[in-house]
């Protein structure tokens, strides 16, 4: 970005907008040339090579999970900094992980076709680009850590769903590694750990970050603060509560070897407990879902009206509704445990 007086920097969320459009651009391509070749091959213009057809699809599947996780990631860069009332610690590492995520992200297809009869040096390959995602989120984990170094962050609910989205994203990341790993990747091939991978990061990291925005923005944008303080933790702990289930019940199943793409779930001992507990933990997230879906009419409709122009104005409404009465010693303090000056 020019250093010229006149031009300004584009903002963080906007790098990353502008990593995920092309990340849209390289992941959807693979999944075109691999529907043309099977609409040719289907009228017999040309021959299929199931392996290289499934190759070029699969390129989408890793990189559909940054096209909507990359928006969670941006979302955290100025919401963090906004919660702990000091500014990033390092925006030229945000800006450079931006990048890596769209270089790592949709590269790797080949770690969900282990099974498949490929030469040893391209799985292990593959297996060491798809660390290489590792790169970008210890480089935005890090720097958001290091930016609430030393801060007194008020828990409200602001503070619980950016929580939530940065601890999900580690989770479910880590899952994400272990699926990578060729050794374990036997055990759990095509399983529902796949399936509880993705919906770690859609349940307990994109989604939380959605809301957090949602529970920032919707003041400003009707003028009328939240009805209800108390829906808002409802809706916080019933969702957490009910998404956890979800997910672990998914990564059990997996364990114990379901396919991901049964048509039917078999009925047997070894399933049906981790079956119940992702179904009920669905219904409860659901329920908790329409808590705040509630509580946003009732805002709409009796809300108190309230002068609200800026982010800062909507911020500081939406603490003041929702922080809970800590005292000094239970406030949120984040220190370091590095001795060396700025880590």
């Amino acid at each position: 970005v020019s250093k010229s007086p006149n031009r300004e920097k584009l903002p963080i969320f906007l790098v990353f907008t502008l990593m995920d459009v092309l990340l849209y651009a390289i992941g959807y391509s693979g999944e075109t040339v691999a529907n043309i070749w099977d609409i040719l091959t289907f009228y017999g213009f040309v021959g299929l090579n199931p392996i290289a057809n499934q190759i070029a699809f699969g390129i989408l599947w890793h990189a559909v999970v940054y096209m909507t996780w990359l928006h969670a990631v941006g979302v955290m860069y100025p919401l963090i900094p906004m919660l702990a009332n000091k500014p990033l610690y390092s925006d030229k590492m945000a800006r450079v992980a931006a990048v890596l995520y769209l270089l790592f992200s949709n590269n790797v297809p080949i770690h969900h076709l282990y099974m498949v009869d490929l030469p040893i040096a391209i799985k292990v390959l593959t297996e060491i680009l798809t660390y290489g995602v590792v790169l970008p989120s210890l480089m935005t984990f890090f720097n958001l850590l290091a930016t609430v170094k030393g801060a007194r962050v008020e828990w409200n609910i602001l503070t619980a769903f950016t929580s939530l989205s940065f601890v999900g994203s580690i989770f479910s990341g880590v899952t994400g590694i272990s699926n990578a790993t060729i050794t374990f990747d036997a055990i759990i091939h095509e399983t529902m750990w796949v399936v509880g991978h993705f919906h770690g990061f859609i349940l307990l990291s994109i989604v939380p970050a959605g809301f957090a925005v949602l529970y920032l923005m919707i003041p400003m944008m009707t003028g009328r603060g939240w009805y209800s303080s108390k829906l808002m933790w409802v809706h916080f702990y019933g969702y957490l509560v009910g998404s956890l289930m979800v997910v672990l019940g998914f990564d059990e199943l997996g364990l114990t070897g379901l396919i991901r793409k049964a048509e039917i779930f078999p009925l047997s001992s070894t399933f049906i407990p981790a079956e119940l507990i992702a179904t009920a933990g669905a219904f409860i997230a659901d329920i908790a879902t329409v808590v705040w879906l509630i509580n946003l009419v009732l805002t709409l409709v009796r809300g108190k009206t309230a002068n609200v122009t800026s982010l800062n104005e909507s911020f500081s409404l939406i603490t003041m509704q929702t922080a809970t009465n800590l005292t000094r010693k239970r406030d949120l303090i984040f220190k370091s445990s590095f001795k060396k000056k700025g880590f």
